[in-house]
């Protein structure tokens, strides 16, 4: 496969969906194509615009907070996308700043039945796995009980 075949390779599947530089890394490898060629077609597509993996990790981010993913949820998608470990951090960063963790925690607390014991335990478990500090998933147990009182 000569230079502008593979060229046009790649931007057909730029073309089809966004990728991270680890996943056309990783599809040139399947095919075989030599380190060296790989490493300078991305290098290419970096300069040309057509892959900016900081850009991409920041949108894939914010669009999984926009579906009430947890921390380990997101961090998990980033690293599946392929991301390199200093994107990731740099985008966590960005996020942890600017995202209100706790009103992400409550809309999942919501599914929840707020008397049950059984249901908060699962509900704490499931924070938990989602990656939620424990503060929040111990403020979110607190605030969801309904005064006994009453």
């Amino acid at each position: 496969m000569g230079d502008p075949e593979l060229w046009e390779t790649v931007l057909g599947w730029l073309a089809q969906r966004r990728l991270s530089r680890g996943q056309v890394w990783q599809r040139l490898r399947r095919r075989q194509v030599e380190a060296g060629v790989a490493r300078r077609l991305i290098e290419r597509l970096e300069a040309d615009g057509l892959l900016d993996d900081r850009a991409y990790a920041r949108d894939l981010a914010e669009a999984e907070v926009r579906r009430g993913r947890g921390p380990a949820q997101i961090w998990a998608r980033l690293r599946q996308r392929g991301f390199d470990e200093a994107t990731i951090r740099e985008t966590w960063a960005g996020l942890e700043s600017t995202v209100d963790w706790r009103t992400i925690a409550e809309s999942v607390a919501a599914r929840y039945d707020r008397n049950d014991v059984r249901d908060r335990e699962r509900l704490a478990r499931k924070l938990d796995r989602m990656g939620f500090r424990a503060a929040i998933v111990q403020a979110v147990l607190e605030g969801q009980r309904l005064d006994e009182k009453s």
